[in-house]
């Protein structure tokens, strides 16, 4: 059974089933150069990930081909293992994902708020408001109304200007249809 350099004990299950957390080439992280935490780290660039180690860069210009997680339990057991240091998030990457999960977490809420107010009004739509008359027909928004009115006016021929009230594309229109009447009477027929 594996020992750390002070003679306890590390479960060889632990060091089997490690996992290295994740982390991408180019990230920031803290870097302990004796892999340990007794000193305070510098800072690193990751430039390529392993399955349980890293290769990084330091801001000397150093490159480790080796470090391990801090959490890795290889690295307590012998110097060896320390050799290339040991890395972890920076303090602010930690941050980020702290408030990341908050706004995941929030917007998971409105998700779920979302979905139950979509529910609820369409129950309300097809029972009607009290639940038990059948809902009534709503009118077109105004949005719809004026589309509505446009492609009426356009098809009409109505030229018209950018901007036009709803009041005003209908005085067009009620022009147009007036000059449309005194251009082209009706015929009438008069029987004998």
């Amino acid at each position: 059974m594996p020992t750390t350099e002070d003679g306890h004990y590390i479960d060889q299950k632990d060091i089997d089933t490690f996992v290295m957390p994740r982390l991408l080439s180019g990230q920031t992280i803290r870097w302990w150069g004796d892999g340990t935490t007794h000193r305070p780290p510098t800072i690193a660039i990751v430039v390529a990930v392993g399955r349980r180690s890293i290769q990084l860069r330091t801001a000397s210009g150093m490159v480790k081909n080796e470090a391990r997680h801090i959490d890795d339990p290889k690295i307590r057991m012998n110097e060896e293992q320390r050799r290339d240091g040991a890395w972890d998030y920076t303090d602010e990457y930690l941050e980020n994902q702290r408030i990341m999960g908050s706004i995941l977490n929030r917007l998971d809420a409105l998700e779920t708020d979302m979905a139950k107010t979509k529910v609820a009004v369409a129950t309300r739509q097809v029972q009607g408001e009290d639940g038990d008359e059948p809902a009534k027909e709503r009118k077109p928004s105004g949005f719809a109304q004026r589309a509505a009115l446009v492609q009426e006016a356009k098809a009409l021929g109505c030229k018209m200007e950018k901007n036009m009230t709803m009041d005003e594309i209908k005085d067009l229109m009620g022009t147009v249809r007036m000059a449309k009447a005194i251009k082209e009477p009706e015929t009438q027929i008069v029987g004998g």
